[in-house]
């Protein structure tokens, strides 16, 4: 009684800012900053970074792909500032491998992404967890030669007394463990 709940869709970075202006008291976001003090939480996914393809594409006929498949293949993904530590661990990953990394198409949300891949634009790195949203007409690919995972994490600002927030972090905590 006397909890709202209200639900806002916000990238990571946005996620980060709005807890350390007191402006959200919690937020599901990746790449959480384990060193910083103002900010806590805990992993709730630690994900596997796959390739999103379309399932008419020869590609999808695969059981797994190497990364050398982007130089066939255009790339869609995000702007290096809406996800940067993505965007980084990407780029840093291809270029270890002697491969080229430029994004031809962006995307701001996962399912612009996946939707642009749908209409056969190009590929993309997404995590496992995207299977839980895929389009009708994606799949998803392991990748032999990336070992890169991501983490969803539930964080929120160390200074923020609310003892809804507490029991809040204590309900996905439980729900998490039981996973």
């Amino acid at each position: 009684p006397g909890i709202v709940l209200r639900l806002i869709n916000m990238s990571s970075i946005n996620q980060y800012a709005a807890l350390s202006d007191g402006q959200i008291d919690v937020g599901f976001a990746f790449y959480r900053d384990t060193t910083d003090p103002e900010i806590d939480g805990f992993t709730i996914i630690d994900d596997e970074i796959m390739l999103a393809v379309a399932d008419d594409q020869p590609l999808a006929a695969r059981s797994s792909v190497g990364l050398e498949v982007l130089y066939d293949h255009a790339l869609i993904g995000f702007p290096r500032e809406a996800a940067p530590r993505f965007y980084h661990d990407i780029e840093t990953s291809c270029q270890k491998a002697g491969l080229p990394f430029r994004t031809v198409h962006e995307g701001l949300s996962s399912m612009a992404i996946l939707g642009l891949v749908r209409a056969g634009l190009g590929v993309a790195f997404q995590p496992r967890s995207a299977k839980q949203h895929l389009p009708k007409g994606v799949v998803l690919l392991p990748i032999d030669d990336l070992r890169l995972k991501t983490s969803l994490d539930l964080a929120w600002r160390t200074t923020n007394p609310s003892p809804a927030l507490r029991h809040f972090i204590d309900i996905v905590g439980e729900a998490v463990s039981v996973l």
